[in-house]
């Protein structure tokens, strides 16, 4: 997806979050919170320190997830087949 990220790390070190979607009727229950903690978890236990989520730019929700995970920003990449960042 996103190719033109300033200093990827190297995929056998890196795990990627992408395409996660929660139900309509079960928003507002945390599960996207789990999932990223688990995520976290699961990463940290498999070696892979890189963490990269592909999120939509407007989705507000797991933007907060993801923060609250204690996950910070630290660079913004475009989608070349769309041009969505």
């Amino acid at each position: 997806g996103m190719v033109d990220m300033p200093d990827a790390p190297p995929p056998e070190q890196s795990s990627v979050l992408q395409a996660v979607s929660v139900h309509p009727d079960y928003r507002g229950m945390g599960i996207m919170n789990k999932m990223v903690y688990h995520w976290i978890d699961h990463a940290q236990e498999s070696g892979r320190p890189h963490l990269l989520a592909e999120i939509e730019i407007h989705n507000e929700a797991s933007w907060g997830s993801i923060v609250t995970g204690g996950l910070k920003l630290v660079g913004m990449g475009r989608d070349p087949s769309d041009g969505t960042f």
